[in-house]
């Protein structure tokens, strides 16, 4: 079988280490790229007609749609286009014809990418319409240090291998922090240490890193100082929000809910039409139980994406409290009368618990008897965020077959990128993700259909 990558950042050495052992065994591998220094790394070891190179220029060509991919819905989310939707829509209907005859030449019958950039979405839509498999590798959170292989722009469904699973105890769904989540705190707390704010003023004049013809990369520099600037008085600004303690609120009964990183691909791709985090918020709160406050905790890593204003706007709504953002989720989580959130895996973690959930998009842990996948017209047509929790609560548990589907249908292995976690080019890291790759591509779903 011939299968694609589609190189993102950094995780395009993983996925090279990965190729390299999909082409020990007879599969071949093409790319599709959108950076240039990605690209000349591919050039050393690919040939060239292997690899489709899709530089920001093709917004001056003049190319026919291949066909309707709902463009305007991919534009909305994206976090660069969204700056410049005309230009942004010429790219991604330029683009198409050349992904589509790149895999029809090649006769590409799977595709491994992710579902984060404009282009990343294009390449999967496409992709289907030609009937050609797209999943995206992600790490599962939960259990630590395994992944799986993501069907659908909101990961609503694993990729079914047909494996096998019967755990006895599902105390293997611990709940401890995934490994990648320290980095990124360190990473973060790195960032915001004097040398790593003057590391960013530097990089930021001497444009490091940043390429003109790739787009992914937001190259106006009046623009990256706007919202770099923006994102810097946000950080400083957050100092005003009034927040309280865990112990102000553990008498009360309180519905959780979180907020997102944003941009984020869990927020504006698996979330949505409600990327709104603060009208989702209005929404919920319009269904406050009269004796519930409502707590929302702010994400540790997300200090700067808003305006204290958004702070603000919602602290005049009586009922609702922003907790200190360095309380520990778990205990949040365990004195709530229900948790809801777009599409964090803290519903996850509160389903596993026992604990109601709600998500608003359809990820694939909404299938858990103690989570709920709701929507806006749910919302409106619920009487009070009770009536979730008592329809949730009346559920069979089904926590052990949901741990059974999700053991037989992830792999062991870390599929973070090697930027934040350098350790995942270990070989015997690779090894594991190379196995579960080839079992993927040889497994008899795909080889059935091809």
């Amino acid at each position: 079988m011939n299968v694609c990558f589609v190189a993102n950042f950094s995780k395009t050495y993983l996925f090279h280490e990965i190729a390299l052992q999909l082409k020990s065994q007879g599969i071949s591998v093409v790319w599709i790229v959108v950076n240039k220094k990605l690209y000349r790394f591919l050039q050393q070891h690919y040939k060239e007609d292997s690899i489709l190179y899709l530089p920001k220029d093709f917004v001056n060509r003049d190319n026919v749609p291949v066909g309707d991919l709902c463009i305007n819905e991919i534009l909305f989310g994206d976090r660069v286009w969204k700056y410049d939707m005309t230009a942004g829509k010429r790219y991604l209907t330029n683009i198409q014809a050349d992904i589509r005859d790149f895999l029809v030449t090649h006769r590409v019958k799977l595709v491994f990418g992710e579902h984060t950039w404009a282009h990343e979405l294009v390449v999967r839509r496409l992709a289907l319409k030609m009937g050609i498999r797209f999943l995206e590798p992600h790490v599962m959170r939960i259990p630590n240090g395994r992944f799986g292989f993501f069907e659908g722009e909101s990961h609503e469904q694993l990729f079914e291998t047909s494996g096998d699973s019967t755990i006895t105890d599902i105390d293997i769904f611990r709940m401890e922090k995934p490994g990648y989540l320290g980095l990124n705190n360190a990473l973060i707390r790195k960032q915001k240490s004097l040398n790593g704010r003057v590391s960013k003023v530097k990089k930021f004049f001497t444009n490091e890193n940043i390429d003109k013809d790739d787009p992914t990369h937001i190259s106006r520099q009046l623009l990256r100082f706007r919202l770099r600037s923006q994102e810097e008085i946000n950080k400083e600004t957050y100092a005003f929000v009034k927040t309280v303690s865990f112990e102000e609120v553990r008498h009360h009964k309180y519905v959780l809910v979180t907020l997102h990183v944003q941009p984020e691909s869990t927020i504006d791709v698996f979330g949505r039409y409600y990327e709104d985090q603060k009208l989702n918020i209005i929404n919920l709160w319009r269904k406050l139980p009269e004796d519930w406050k409502m707590v929302i905790k702010e994400h540790s890593n997300a200090l700067g994406n808003r305006r204290l204003r958004f702070y603000k706007s919602l602290k005049k709504f009586p009922g609702i409290l922003f907790v200190d953002e360095r309380t520990d989720s778990h205990v949040l989580i365990n004195h709530a009368e229900l948790v809801i959130t777009v599409a964090g895996t803290i519903a996850y973690e509160a389903a596993l618990l026992k604990i109601p959930s709600v998500v608003l998009a359809p990820v694939f842990f909404s299938q858990l008897s103690y989570c709920s996948h709701r929507t806006l017209k749910d919302v409106s047509e619920s009487e009070t965020l009770q009536d979730w929790v008592d329809e949730i609560t009346s559920k069979e548990d089904n926590r052990r077959q949901f741990c059974n589907y999700v053991m037989a249908n992830s792999f062991e292995g870390n599929m973070t990128d090697p930027e934040s976690d350098p350790s995942v080019l270990d070989p015997e890291n690779v090894d594991r993700l190379s196995a579960a790759f080839i079992a993927v591509i040889r497994n008899r779903q795909l080889s059935n259909v091809y």
